[in-house]
C-alpha cells in the first residue's frame, strides 16, 4: 500500500512538470481521498428540479434547504455549527433571504446544528448546472465533485438516464471509481402506476448493460423512503447513503487501476499526434533541404558558368590589349622614321631629338592604351556587378581610398593615373593598377645617342638605312617587352577579379541557402517525458 502511494506521488510529479495540470489533480484527488479526514463529504448532483434538496432535507431529518418549482442555482454546503449560520461570498446573510441567495446562484454555506450532521462527521454539498457535456468534460470545474467522499446522482423518473447523466456517471467511474457512488432514481410517484414498473425493468436492464457495477436505489418523495417498488429494493437509503460516506479509500482498491488507465489513454493520445508531428518535421526539413540543395546548387553552376565566362573575358581583354599595344608602338616606329628621314642633320637628330621625340609618343601611346584597357576592365567589372545582382540579388558598396593614402605610394602616379578600387559585389573590391608607363618604367628608353655613335664614320645612306633597321629592330623589341609585360599584368588583374567575383558569390550563396537544422528536439524530450509516465504507469 505504501509503495503505490510512492509510485502514485511520483506520477503526479512527473505529470506536474510535464504541464499535465488536470491528469495531475485526477492523482491527488485519489491520493487525498486515502488520506483519513475529520469529516466525511458528500456530494448530490443532477439535474434541475429532481429532488437534490429533498433528499438531502429527508436525510439530515430536517428541512434545512428550501425546496420548491424554482431551480437552484447555488453550489450550496451543509455543515454542522453549534448555532445557525449562513454565509455567503459576501459575508453572514438572514436565513429569510436563504431562498433567493440559492436562487440567484451564489456559492452557500450553511452551518446548522444538526445530529445526523454531527453524529456521522459529515458535510454535504449541493452542486447545480453540472449537467451538460461541456461542464461535465471539464476536469476542473468537476474536480471538487470528485473530491468528496461519495457521491449521490440524482434521477427523475421522468427522463431517466439522460446523455448528460450517462456521462456523469461514464466520467466518475472513470476518474474515481464506481464504489462510492450511488445512483437515486425519483419522482417515481409522477410516473403512472403500470408505466412505473416497466421504466424500472428498462432501468435495471440499462444499469446491467452500461453500469454493472454502481449502485442504484429508488427514493419517492411521498413515500419518505419507502420503497415504490418492492422487487428491486429492500434496503433503507438514508442507511446506505450515510454509511457510503464512512468507507475508507483503500490505496488497493479498483479505482486507481481505473484512473491510471485513463491517464495512460490520454497520454498514448497525445503521444500519438506528436510522434507524428515529428515524422512530418524530419520529412518537411527533408524536403526543405533537399531543395535548399539544388537551389544551392543550381546558383553555384550559374556561378561556375559566369567564372568560366570571365575568364574568357580576361583572355580578350589580353588580346585586345596586346593588339592595341602593337599598333602603338607600329604607329611610334613609322612616325619616328619618317621624322629622321625629314630631318636635315641626322647626327643631332640622334643626339638631341630622337629620345624626347620617343619619351613623348610613348607616354601618349600608354595614356591611350591604360585609357583603352581600363575601359575593357571596367566594361568586364560592370558585367560581374551586373552578374552579381541579377544572379544572387546583391547590392553593390562603396568603397573609398583616402588621396594622401594614394600619394604616399609611388607606384600610384603615373602621368597623373592612381590605383581605383572598383566595387564588385557587397564587400568586394578589386584594384584596377593598370598603368603602361609605370609598367614599362625606364625600360621604354631607347638610347638614341649610342646608335648614333654606333654608326659614326658610315656612309650617310648606309648609316640612314642601318639607323633606320636599328630604329625599327629595338621599338619592336620594346614593344615586344612592352606587351609581354602588359599582359602579365593583365592577367594577374583579371586573376584577382575572378577569384573575387567567385569568392563573393560562393560565400553570399553560402549565406543565402543554410540548411535546416533538426527542430525535432523539443518534441523528443516531450514524447520521452510522457513515455516515462506510461512506463510508470505500466510498472504498478
Amino acid at each position: 500500500m505504501r509503495l503505490l502511494e510512492e509510485r502514485l506521488n511520483h506520477i503526479q510529479e512527473l505529470l506536474r512538470k510535464s504541464k499535465y495540470v488536470l491528469l495531475a489533480d485526477m492523482v491527488a484527488i485519489y491520493l487525498a481521498k486515502g488520506k483519513k479526514a475529520e469529516s466525511q463529504a458528500i456530494g448530490f448532483v443532477g439535474d434541475d428540479l429532481v429532488g437534490k434538496s429533498t433528499l438531502i432535507n429527508f436525510l439530515v431529518g430536517d428541512g434545512l434547504l428550501p425546496t420548491g418549482i424554482m431551480p437552484s442555482l447555488a453550489k450550496v454546503t451543509l455543515k454542522y455549527g453549534e448555532t445557525e449560520r449562513i454565509l455567503t461570498s459576501a459575508g453572514e446573510a438572514d436565513r429569510s433571504a436563504l431562498d433567493e441567495l440559492i436562487e440567484e446562484g451564489d456559492s452557500v454555506e450553511i452551518f446548522a446544528p444538526n445530529d445526523v450532521l454531527k453524529d456521522h462527521s459529515l458535510v454535504m454539498k449541493e452542486f447545480h448546472g453540472l449537467m451538460n457535456k461541456k461542464k461535465l468534460n471539464d476536469l476542473a470545474l468537476m474536480s471538487e465533485v470528485y473530491q468528496c467522499d461519495a457521491v449521490v446522482l440524482v434521477l427523475s423518473a421522468e427522463h431517466l438516464l439522460s446523455e448528460p447523466e450517462c456521462l456523469f456517471i461514464e466520467n466518475y467511474v472513470r476518474y474515481v471509481g464506481p464504489s462510492h457512488l450511488i445512483l437515486i432514481i425519483n419522482k417515481l410517484s409522477s410516473v403512472d402506476k403500470g408505466d412505473a414498473s416497466h421504466l424500472l425493468d428498462y432501468a435495471k436492464k440499462q444499469m446491467e448493460r452500461k453500469f454493472s457495477h454502481v449502485k442504484w436505489r429508488i427514493f419517492d418523495d411521498r413515500e419518505k423512503g419507502h420503497l415504490a417498488d418492492s422487487r428491486y429494493d429492500s434496503k433503507d437509503i438514508k442507511e446506505e447513503i450515510l454509511m457510503m460516506a464512512k468507507i475508507e479509500w483503500g490505496m488497493e482498491s479498483n479505482s486507481a487501476k481505473g484512473m491510471l488507465q485513463y491517464i495512460q489513454g490520454e497520454l498514448k493520445k497525445e503521444i500519438e499526434p506528436l510522434k507524428e508531428n515529428k515524422k512530418k518535421g524530419l520529412d518537411e526539413i527533408r524536403r526543405k533541404n533537399e531543395k535548399t540543395a539544388q537551389q544551392r546548387e543550381l546558383e553555384l553552376t550559374s556561378i561556375e558558368e559566369a567564372f568560366i565566362k570571365l575568364k574568357q573575358k580576361g583572355n580578350l581583354a589580353v588580346e585586345q590589349a596586346d593588339a592595341f599595344i602593337k599598333r602603338q608602338f607600329d604607329d611610334i616606329s613609322r612616325d619616328l622614321l619618317n621624322d629622321f628621314s625629314a630631318s636635315l642633320d641626322k647626327y643631332n637628330w640622334y643626339n638631341h631629338e630622337l629620345e624626347s621625340k620617343w619619351q613623348k609618343a610613348a607616354s601618349i601611346a600608354s595614356e591611350k592604351t591604360d585609357s583603352f584597357v581600363i575601359e575593357i576592365i571596367l566594361r568586364d567589372i560592370e558585367w560581374i556587378n551586373e552578374t552579381l545582382q541579377v544572379k544572387l540579388g546583391l547590392e553593390p558598396e562603396a568603397f573609398h581610398l583616402p588621396a594622401e593614402k594614394m600619394r604616399r605610394n609611388e607606384e600610384l602616379l603615373p602621368y597623373g593615373t592612381y590605383k581605383k578600387y572598383t566595387i564588385i559585389g557587397t564587400g568586394g573590391m578589386v584594384v584596377i593598377g593598370y598603368g603602361l608607363f609605370r609598367m614599362v618604367g625606364a625600360a621604354i628608353g631607347i638610347g638614341g645617342g649610342a646608335l648614333a655613335w654606333h654608326y659614326l664614320g658610315v656612309k650617310d645612306n648606309e648609316q640612314m638605312e642601318g639607323v633606320k633597321s636599328e630604329l625599327s629592330s629595338k621599338v619592336r623589341e620594346i614593344s615586344n617587352e612592352v606587351r609581354t609585360i602588359s599582359r602579365r599584368e593583365l592577367e594577374a588583374i583579371y586573376g584577382k577579379m575572378a577569384d573575387e567575383f567567385k569568392r563573393e558569390a560562393q560565400r553570399n550563396i553560402e549565406h543565402k541557402y543554410k540548411f535546416t537544422e533538426n527542430n525535432t528536439d523539443a518534441l523528443d524530450d516531450r514524447i520521452n517525458k510522457i513515455q516515462e509516465i506510461i512506463t510508470c504507469i505500466e510498472e504498478i
